[in-house]
């Protein structure tokens, strides 16, 4: 539509004096570098001044100055939009291509197509590509399309997809798919797909899945990395990693390749190979090494698992093949380590075993507990002979005061033992329910008892 406006433009060396600009609510596109670079300063000062507005089917820019809007180019709204090398515009309704820069001082609706770099002002609804990068100065409503990447200084409604890096200042509803890195300041309620790191400053509703990092504060879907996933405050879902695992609060799973951390509370799941660690555990840990200050229902089961506040107690044991027994328990009732070494007058046995010990009254306590030692003579020089003792003790423990307990029970107790027909072999039971004498093997079968002092 023509417009029947008769007037003379002047060309403004300097923005007139005296006069206040308009402060704006979102960024200024004019105080960007890609602007100042392929902008003329008389035409960005022109547009600060003009206030005149027109909207115009067509356009066509060699480059920014050089249109057929002429001077009110930078105040125009064009339904198509074509630049040979760069555009300014005022918006576009429509669609806009052009072979190196497309600007658009406020508004984008429909599809944005560069060589290089699409910018945008304020609003943007529709398409962007570019061969470089996108820029957004407030709201996103859409999809992005970049080499090397993307930016968008407010919310954003749709995806960003770029071949290095994703930037949004303001909250996600949709994904960010990058070949690098992935950043949010605000909430995400969606996806974030990296290369190498994903940030969201604050909660992650969906996912984050990354080559090497994720970070958010709350996570509420699932962080998946290749090497470190960061919650700062919650995970109410799940973190997979390949080598460690960070929350302060974990309600529901840890698994990594190395260790997991919860700094505060886990009442979910740590599954790692090496190492978990909980400030208080109401849940599962599964690791060689568990460590907690406390726990409330929490179970650890491992090689080794410590609660700082748990079970600590150390047996001095005798049974009835006089084997004199020192063993040491940690962990806490629900399931704890054992770690001993028993003797006789001809050999030593190290020890370990696990055990649980549930509750019977006020200083009763059932314990079950499952042994297995490997035997060693004084007297012998052939220590690579396989010889292993089997035990599965079931006693009560009776505690008449804080520091002592008494342990009493049957054992049921399967020893077997490598051998030559030369071999002189000695049982380690001299009466048992079942043996057998192979030509290069000894096994028995009994039933035996302990007595134990406990010391806490």
């Amino acid at each position: 539509e023509k417009s029947d406006l008769d007037f003379t433009l002047l060309t403004l060396e300097k923005p007139v004096t005296g006069v206040e600009p308009k402060k704006l609510d979102y960024p200024d596109v004019n105080e960007r570098k890609i602007v100042q670079l392929m902008v003329p300063e008389r035409v960005i000062e022109n547009s600060n001044n003009l206030s005149l507005f027109e909207r115009v089917p067509v356009q066509f820019s060699v480059i920014p100055g050089i249109s057929t809007n002429g001077l009110l180019n930078a105040n125009s709204t064009n339904n198509i939009s074509l630049n040979l090398l760069a555009g300014y515009s005022q918006g576009t309704d429509g669609i806009e291509i052009g072979s190196l820069v497309n600007i658009n001082r406020t508004d984008m609706n429909g599809l944005q197509i560069a060589g290089v770099a699409n910018v945008t002002g304020r609003f943007m609804r529709g398409v962007q590509m570019a061969g470089m990068f996108n820029y957004t100065g407030l709201l996103f409503d859409g999809f992005q399309l970049a080499g090397m990447g993307n930016i968008s200084m407010g919310d954003m409604t749709g995806a960003q997809l770029s071949g290095f890096c994703n930037i949004l200042r303001g909250k996600m509803d949709g994904a960010q798919l990058s070949g690098f890195a992935n950043f949010t300041t605000e909430n995400v309620e969606g996806m974030q797909l990296a290369g190498f790191i994903n940030i969201a400053a604050k909660d992650v509703e969906v996912a984050q899945l990354s080559g090497c990092i994720n970070y958010s504060r709350n996570i509420e879907g699932m962080q998946l990395a290749g090497l470190l996933n960061v919650a700062t405050n919650r995970v109410s879902s799940t973190q997979i990693s390949g080598f460690a695992n960070y929350a302060k609060i974990s309600n529901g799973g840890q698994i990594s390749g190395y260790v997991n951390l919860a700094t505060e509370l886990n009442s979910g799941v740590q599954l790692s190979p090496f190492v978990n660690y909980a400030r208080q555990n109401d849940g599962i840990q599964f690791g060689m090494f568990n460590y907690a200050d406390t726990s409330s229902g929490g179970i650890s089961i491992g090689l080794l698992s410590i609660e700082k506040k748990g079970l600590h107690a150390i047996d001095i044991s005798t049974s009835e093949n006089l084997i004199t027994s020192l063993s040491f328990r940690t962990g806490n009732y629900r399931f704890y380590n054992i770690f001993g070494v028993g003797f006789s007058e001809e050999f030593v046995m190290p020890t370990y075993g696990i055990g649980t010990a549930p509750s019977l009254g006020k200083r009763l306590r059932l314990n079950l507990d499952l042994t297995a030692s490997g035997l060693f003579e004084y007297e012998n020089t052939q220590w690579g002979q396989e010889r292993y003792y089997f035990q599965f003790f079931t006693g009560l423990n009776y505690q008449p005061f804080k520091k002592f307990g008494v342990v009493l029970g049957p054992t049921l107790n399967f020893f077997r033992t490598q051998r030559r027909l030369e071999d002189q072999i000695n049982p380690l039971s001299s009466y048992d329910f079942f043996h057998e004498n192979a030509a290069d093997y000894f096994q028995q079968l009994w039933i035996g008892g302990k007595l134990s002092v406990r010391l806490f």
